[in-house]
């Protein structure tokens, strides 16, 4: 049930959140951020360029971002309560939500990817000159 909290915390605006005294939504449980939602345009688009780019460089941010994630979700998540019992010095860790900030960046940088594609591939969204539009 922890790691289906911690993945809606991921996934959807304002999970699992309260209204502190200033009006601030912040999440329950997280101190260092108020929310650590990505926004569905971003992860589509890191979909995306999974999807249509296929290169090397985006296969190994979108894992990096994927095993981010995973460790983010913290003992919630198996691996990375596993990690901490093989490495113990891990357990210095005590805000994990900030591997997520890696994982955003990594996503980030896949989802441009998808960006430039779509930039030097305009027949690929299925309409010849969509820029000239804008």
């Amino acid at each position: 049930m922890a790691m289906l909290r911690q993945l809606g915390k991921l996934s959807v605006p304002l999970f699992y959140a309260f209204a502190s005294s200033s009006g601030v939504y912040v999440q329950y449980g997280q101190q260092w951020i108020s929310s650590y939602y990505a926004g569905a345009g971003l992860l589509a688009l890191a979909l995306l360029a999974v999807w249509q780019v296929r290169t090397p460089r985006v296969w190994w941010l979108a894992a990096l971002a994927l095993v981010s994630v995973v460790l983010a979700l913290g003992d919630s998540g198996l691996p990375f309560l596993n990690l901490r019992k093989i490495f113990p010095f891990l357990g210095f860790v005590r805000f994990q939500i900030q591997i997520h900030r890696a994982g955003a960046c990594h996503c980030s940088a896949v989802a441009a990817h998808a960006v430039a594609y779509f930039e030097e591939h305009p027949l690929a969204r299925g309409t010849s000159g969509w820029r000239a539009r804008w």
